[in-house]
């Protein structure tokens, strides 16, 4: 089951968060579920994988555009904060994803808040983190609205000042993390991005026993893998769902069990 975030507004807001498929090669699975070692990458990493999938040169490289409601427009080359370890998901299980990173096998992470709790005890000088689906866009380009006078009194020439005045505001810019090309976007990948005060790696190689028991193997997954239409209801009883949600409801007639038809 996926996991539910609540908010309390007026009333009750659920959110479902996505049940999130790691893929991986046979050994590095085994690895997790025995002695819970994983690893962990950053930006610098990703430009540089062997493989065409997983290889994107701009990973971390980006543009912003300010743009006042006047209508001008100040664009950014900016670069992905270098004190993040990211770990790629993906919100589908297929064989194709499997084919496309020449995987044989991975794992389910069933729980995300706890998955992300487990590991950040493992980060050095951890200080907050980020989760999201990756923005695929054609130029790896967003827009950022500011004030009409936000880059008032400052002249080009002092470059310093309109930098650190930008950086005020990228910094906040959490989509950063997030924007890929349209090419990969078959991939829906989903990132979950670990924060450290101090500069990190290319990579780092964590010991978590403590995620395991948020996570499944892809050898142990069932509805991903198996065609359950084939099952006929047979029992005296059947879901409705009305205001408070789903509930199970006696039905007339008298059947024995879940049985195949």
């Amino acid at each position: 089951m996926r996991q539910s975030i609540s908010y309390h507004l007026q009333k009750t807001w659920d959110i479902q968060s996505p049940l999130l498929y790691r893929y991986l090669a046979k050994e590095f699975t085994d690895a997790f579920f025995n002695d819970g070692i994983l690893r962990l990458s950053s930006f610098n990493n990703f430009s540089q994988h062997s493989d065409e999938q997983r290889n994107d040169s701009l990973e971390g490289y980006g543009k912003i555009i300010f743009k006042t409601p006047d209508g001008e427009e100040y664009p950014f080359e900016v670069r992905s904060p270098l004190n993040s370890y990211i770990f790629c998901t993906s919100t589908l299980y297929c064989e194709a994803i499997a084919e496309d990173f020449k995987t044989n096998s991975g794992f389910r992470i069933n729980n995300i808040i706890g998955f992300v709790e487990a590991v950040s005890k493992n980060i050095p000088y951890f200080s907050g983190g980020t989760e999201g689906g990756c923005i695929y866009l054609p130029s790896k380009t967003i827009e950022v609205e500011v004030p009409n006078d936000f880059f008032n009194d400052m002249s080009s020439s002092n470059s310093d000042e309109i930098v650190n005045k930008a950086n005020d505001i990228i910094s906040d810019v959490s989509d950063l993390y997030f924007i890929k090309s349209n090419s990969y976007r078959s991939q829906c990948e989903y990132r979950l991005a670990w924060h450290s005060s101090s500069e990190t790696d290319s990579y780092i190689d964590i010991k978590c026993p403590e995620a395991i028991q948020f996570c499944t193997r892809f050898e142990d997954l069932r509805v991903e893998k198996e065609d359950f239409s084939e099952y006929k209801i047979r029992s005296g009883f059947y879901l409705r769902s009305g205001s408070g949600g789903p509930s199970i409801s006696k039905m007339a007639f008298k059947a024995p069990n879940l049985k195949r038809k």
